[in-house]
């Protein structure tokens, strides 16, 4: 983030832009941008700067007209369009983030990328139906996968106390509530010194009691 994730990205896309991954089986593997040459084979890239701006010149002004274009203009520039608003999201996304932290408190970031997941994965279940790539075992764990973030999700609301178990007094130790204890210890110490004699329970205990009832 800020300027030394700037400095950082720039040194690692200098690096994986001059240091190639190899022209071996497994480089084409590992690394996805391939800078194509006609006397020798292939050399992969991990992510090739220099490849893309080439790639995107050849398509624009291709040096033989009777080669057919990998891309139209038309998409080059919607692919050039996206990648500057992919990256205003990004940086709106940390924005808010920083601003969650700063308010709420890191843990709250634990939402956002539940629910994120959720999206990936009903895309992905979405686009398999849709071109019937699908099969049996991917749909169960399709479902296990939802279970799963289901049951994360709802921990993480009943952690950060956005939803209340008001049962078998288990409400007892959030942060409301031992709010509550402590305002009315302020208010009549000498009284709950007296009723915690007699009784088990003091009268701090009434609220929880009323939560559970209700």
């Amino acid at each position: 983030m800020g300027i030394f994730g700037l400095i950082l990205n720039i040194i690692f896309l200098l690096i994986s832009s001059f240091f190639p991954c190899g022209e071996t089986y497994y480089s084409s593997k590992f690394c996805s941008s391939v800078k194509n040459s006609a006397d020798k084979n292939d050399t992969y890239y991990f992510d090739n700067f220099l490849n893309y701006i080439s790639r995107i010149r050849d398509d624009l002004f291709p040096k033989d007209k009777d080669i057919k274009r990998r891309r139209s203009p038309k998409h080059i520039i919607a692919e050039i369009i996206c990648s500057f608003i992919m990256s205003g999201i990004g940086f709106a996304k940390m924005r808010i983030d920083l601003f969650i932290i700063e308010i709420l408190g890191v843990f709250y970031l634990l939402i956002p990328e539940v629910i994120y997941q959720f999206m990936v994965d009903f895309y992905i279940i979405i686009y398999k139906f849709v071109n019937n790539i699908i099969d049996k075992t991917q749909i169960i764990q399709f479902i296990f996968i939802i279970i799963s973030n289901l049951f994360a999700l709802i921990g993480i609301l009943i952690y950060l106390e956005l939803i209340e178990l008001r049962f078998c007094k288990l409400d007892k130790n959030i942060n409301k509530n031992i709010s509550l204890r402590a305002k009315e210890d302020e208010e009549d110490p000498e009284d709950l010194e007296e009723i915690s004699e007699i009784k088990p329970f003091p009268i701090r205990d009434s609220l929880l009691d009323k939560n559970n009832e209700d």
